[in-house]
C-alpha cells in the first residue's frame, strides 16, 4: 500500500476542525502545530508537535527537520493570519503556496495598500501616522470618520473608528499598542456602504472566486469606537452587476499583491464611487466562512480544493462553481462583561431548526472582558434555510436563546 502524502496543517484549534475533517477524508497524513499544547484538534492530526507557528525561528527549525526525516507533500495554514510561516515552510518543502514576498505584503497593511493603489486598484485614502500630532492634523483637515488601526494586526485588534472630535491621542497609542512587530499605525478613510467578504482559490495566475458574503455590522455604532462585525450571511443583496463589480476589483487587487497557488481572501465596501479594497489576506479565512458558510449556500468545498492545491493535486475549476443558492448566516455571541455564573439555552439552541452549528466559549467562572476585537466574541451560531431572510431569523433565535450570565 502506497504511503499517504503527509501535509502540514495547523494551526489545531477548533475553527480548523472542518479542514482536519476534509484532509482525512482525503487519506492525508496530518501534521499539526500549535503554541497550546493542548490544542483542542490535537487528537484529529497523525502527528502533533507543541511548536508555536507564529515563532519563526521555532517554527522553521521544526519545518526544516521533520520535512529532513519525513518528506512533506503539502503545507496549509487555515483560518489564521500567519501567511508567512506558510511561504517559508513550503518553500523549504518545495510544495505549492503563496510566495514569501506576496505573503509579507499581505501583513503589512501598508505596503499593502501602496502596491495596490499603484496597480490602480480603488483602495481608501491612507497614510502612516508617526504621533498623535500628525494624525490629528490630517483628520482634522476633512470631516467625517476615519479608521486608525495598527499595521500588522487582524481580527479587528487595535482598530478604532474616530473623527475630530475624539481622543486622538488615545487613538493612536491604542493602534500602536496592539502593533505585533513594527509599532506602525496608519490612518484610512471610512468608506459607507455594504461591506463584503470575499474569497477564491488562485492557481496559475487565474482567481475562481468561492465565496461572497454580506458582512453584518449592526453594531457599528453601539459598539463604537470599536468595530466587530456580528457575523456574516448569504446569498449576497447585491445586484448581479455591484457583485461582478465587487469580484472584478478584487481579483485585480489580487493579481496587484502577486497572490498565486493559495487562498485570498478579500474585505471589501461597495462605496459611493464602486468598489473598495480593504484589505486582501493570503490565507483561507476564519470566522466559519469557507469552513461552513460556503459549503452550505452553494456547495463549493473551498477546504478541498485548497488541500487538493497545496499537496500538488489537480484542482478542476468546474469543482469551484456554485451548485445550488441556500440561505446561510453566522451570528455571534456577544456577552456582558463579567464573571460568568451561569450559561443556559446551548442545547436549545442546537436542536432549532436549520441550526447546523453553536460554539460557546463562555463557561462559569471564566471572566469576561469588554468587547473590543473579534477574537473576544464568545461564541457563534450558524443557521440554514432555503433562502436568506429564514437564515437570518433562525440565527437571531438561537443567539437570543443562549444566555450568558455574569456578574
Amino acid at each position: 500500500m502506497t504511503n499517504p502524502k503527509r501535509i502540514l496543517l495547523y494551526p489545531a484549534g477548533l475553527p480548523q476542525k472542518e479542514a482536519f475533517l476534509e484532509a482525512r477524508r482525503q487519506g492525508l497524513h496530518i501534521v499539526s502545530v500549535d503554541g497550546d499544547a493542548n490544542a483542542e484538534l490535537k487528537a484529529l492530526a497523525d502527528e502533533f508537535y507543541h511548536v508555536n507557528p507564529g515563532d519563526d525561528e521555532a517554527f522553521t527549525a521544526f519545518v526544516s527537520g521533520y520535512h529532513r526525516q519525513n518528506p512533506l507533500s503539502g503545507v496549509l495554514v487555515v483560518g489564521c493570519d500567519l501567511p508567512v510561516s506558510c511561504a517559508r515552510a513550503a518553500a523549504l518543502t518545495g510544495t505549492p503556496a503563496i510566495g514569501v514576498a506576496a505573503a509579507m505584503l499581505t501583513v503589512d497593511k501598508l505596503k499593502m495598500k501602496q502596491t495596490m493603489a499603484a496597480a490602480g486598484v480603488a483602495v481608501p485614502p491612507f497614510q502612516a501616522v508617526s504621533d498623535a500630532g500628525q494624525l490629528a492634523q490630517l483628520v482634522c483637515s476633512e470631516a467625517g470618520r476615519w479608521v486608525v488601526k495598527p499595521n500588522d494586526n487582524c481580527g479587528s485588534r487595535g482598530v478604532l473608528q474616530i473623527d475630530s472630535g475624539d481622543d486622538l491621542a488615545h487613538a493612536f497609542e491604542y493602534a500602536r499598542r496592539h502593533s505585533k512587530r513594527d509599532n506602525q499605525v496608519i490612518v484610512e478613510r471610512f468608506v459607507a456602504g455594504p461591506q463584503i467578504s470575499i474569497e477564491a482559490i488562485v492557481m496559475d495566475g487565474q482567481v475562481h472566486v468561492t465565496g461572497f458574503a454580506d458582512r453584518n455590522y449592526e453594531f457599528l455604532t453601539s459598539l463604537a469606537p470599536h468595530i466587530i462585525e456580528n457575523g456574516a450571511t448569504m446569498p449576497t443583496l447585491l445586484s448581479t452587476e455591484e457583485r461582478r463589480a465587487v469580484e472584478a476589483m478584487f481579483s485585480r487587487g489580487v493579481t496587484a499583491l502577486g497572490l498565486d497557488q493559495c487562498v485570498a481572501k478579500g474585505d471589501m465596501v461597495l462605496g459611493p464611487d464602486g468598489p473598495v479594497v480593504i484589505e486582501i489576506a493570503g490565507r483561507i479565512s476564519g470566522g466559519k466562512f469557507a469552513s461552513k458558510l460556503v459549503p452550505e449556500a452553494t456547495g463549493v468545498n473551498l477546504l478541498e480544493a485548497a488541500i487538493k492545491l497545496a499537496v500538488g493535486e489537480t484542482v478542476a475549476p468546474a469543482t469551484l462553481r456554485q451548485r445550488y443558492n441556500r440561505g446561510v448566516a453566522v451570528r455571534y455571541l456577544f456577552p456582558r462583561p463579567g464573571t460568568v455564573v451561569s450559561v443556559t439555552g446551548v442545547e436549545e439552541a442546537r436542536a432549532m431548526a436549520g441550526i447546523i452549528e453553536v460554539v460557546v466559549n463562555a463557561r462559569v467562572g471564566d471572566d469576561i472582558v469588554t468587547i473590543t476585537n473579534h477574537a473576544q466574541r464568545g461564541g457563534w451560531v450558524v443557521a440554514t434555510a432555503e433562502c436568506r431572510a429564514d437564515a437570518v431569523a433562525r440565527a437571531e433565535a438561537a443567539v437570543a436563546a443562549i444566555r450568558i450570565d455574569s456578574r
